[in-house]
């Protein structure tokens, strides 16, 4: 089966920086898969590599099994919805409206493609809300919506709860994870560790742009990686009832 992402011997940077020397990694199709990794080990940085924002010196990377380097940018967005850090919705638009506009890069959103993703996010109370009206974290979910109404098989997000509240972090992250369980495939860059052991299937933990290792979230993130990558003495807790793993500092 083909990866939904792979990179293969990626070597990239900014002009006075190589942040990656050889980096390799794959997101399998159908799963949530998270990157970790502590501030600066270059987790934006690839993210803005996989979307075109900064060029890569060499190595390759494909989407669904076809290498984006020749591709311009309508025929990334077929194949890979995006949803960032932080983003200011354009004023003057309804939600509704910011969702539907999708359709430059794939066949016009339908209302009721509209409504199924707000009612999967769980914010059908904000279609007909002006953009300039919402929060952060209510804008950043209407983001989550407009991803899934590209329909695209893979979804990249880049640390998209850094700046949300608990209850938006879970919805999102809830939701992210719903949308694996369905078949899509999520790559996820996250800052928070128990948000990965939480809802992640898979996990990669990077540091200063290096694959330090990979598997399931309860494989990667261990009380060895946390004093070795995140230079923490934090402890890693089971729950005796659910056998839920969370991080304590």
């Amino acid at each position: 089966m083909k990866a939904a992402l792979q990179i293969d011997g990626l070597c990239g940077g900014y002009k006075d920086r190589i942040i990656f020397n050889g980096l390799s990694l794959t997101a399998e199709k159908g799963k949530f898969t998270a990157l970790v990794g502590p501030n600066g080990s270059g987790k934006s940085t690839l993210f803005r590599i996989i979307l075109r924002g900064l060029k890569s010196s060499s190595g390759h990377i494909l989407i669904d099994g076809r290498d984006t380097s020749g591709m311009n940018q309508i025929e990334l967005a077929q194949l890979a919805a995006f949803v960032p850090q932080y983003y200011i919705l354009p004023d003057g638009f309804s939600v509704k409206q910011i969702i539907s506009m999708t359709d430059y890069a794939r066949r016009p959103c339908s209302d009721s493609d509209v409504k199924s993703a707000l009612e999967m996010v769980g914010i059908t109370e904000l279609e007909n809300r002006q953009a300039c009206e919402l929060s952060g974290g209510e804008a950043q979910l209407v983001m989550l919506c407009r991803a899934i109404c590209c329909r695209t098989s893979l979804i990249l997000m880049d640390e998209p709860t850094s700046n949300l509240d608990i209850k938006a972090q879970s919805q999102l992250l809830r939701t992210a994870r719903t949308l694996a369980d369905e078949g899509r495939s999520i790559f996820c860059a996250i800052h928070d560790l128990n948000s990965a052991l939480q809802y992640a299937q898979f996990c990669h933990v990077l540091d200063h742009g290096t694959l330090v290792c990979s598997g399931t979230p309860e494989q990667a993130i261990t009380e060895d990686t946390l004093r070795s990558v995140f230079h923490s003495d934090a402890r890693i807790f089971t729950e005796p009832e659910t056998g839920r793993r969370i991080v304590i500092s």
